[in-house]
């Protein structure tokens, strides 16, 4: 059976979780859903393969292939719960050349289930795989919010900003001191808004902020 087949499901029940005002519990900064997008491999061999599968070619002249879906999931931190939604598998495209890519089937889920959803108030979250202009754009012009994580190495126009900024005194800073329960962990907040993300004329603007957790004896908390 077609795994669309149960697609319906998910939505029947995020559907019921909000008119019951469970989706409550769940809010977060600015009353939003956190909805954070991963890719996840479920199948990988050598031999066994169909066409759907994601093939890897090896330099020694051998092949993976694998089966990848990504699995969107509405979470809190701090709480050891979370609530599925539709995922979206990572496959040949009909009519593209290419091998499809989670980027890709994250544009797909976007598109398709983002009306269902838009209502509830989402934020989309991700690693720097995600943290591309064009799905950035298309996350916005849904109407929704991102915290996506940016890394030095394939963010080097945003972050050469931040560093004439910074040299500016314009990257504002906060620090605060926070009591776990063993010890004080002292969390140092670094944000500057309006940077671009990328180079070009055309770069999408956006917020950007780092977090970083001292411990007492100096050690940086990772």
């Amino acid at each position: 059976m077609p795994p669309e087949k149960v697609f319906p499901a998910f939505n029947f029940i995020i559907e019921a979780l909000g008119a019951a005002n469970y989706l409550d519990d769940f809010r977060s900064y600015n009353n939003n859903l956190l909805c954070a997008l991963d890719g996840t491999q479920y199948f990988c061999s050598k031999t066994i393969h169909c066409d759907n599968c994601s093939t890897k070619e090896h330099k020694n002249g051998s092949s993976t292939y694998s089966h990848t879906a990504i699995t969107p999931v509405l979470l809190k931190p701090g709480c050891n719960k979370v609530i599925s939604l539709p995922p979206e598998f990572i496959t040949p495209q009909d009519g593209h050349k290419k091998q499809d890519c989670e980027n890709a089937a994250a544009k797909r889920w976007l598109n398709q289930f983002v009306p269902l959803y838009k209502a509830f108030g989402i934020t989309i979250l991700g690693d720097d795989l995600y943290c591309k202009q064009s799905l950035c754009k298309l996350i916005l012009q849904n109407g929704l919010d991102f915290i996506l994580v940016c890394k030095p190495d394939s963010h080097k126009t945003l972050y050469q900003w931040v560093e004439e900024l910074d040299g500016l005194q314009a990257v504002e800073t906060v620090v605060k001191k926070r009591w776990t329960g063993k010890t004080h962990h002292i969390d140092t907040y670094r944000f500057v808004n309006q940077v671009p993300l990328r180079d070009g004329k055309d770069a999408q603007m956006v917020n950007w902020c780092e977090l970083t957790t001292t411990l007492p004896d100096g050690t940086i908390y990772i």
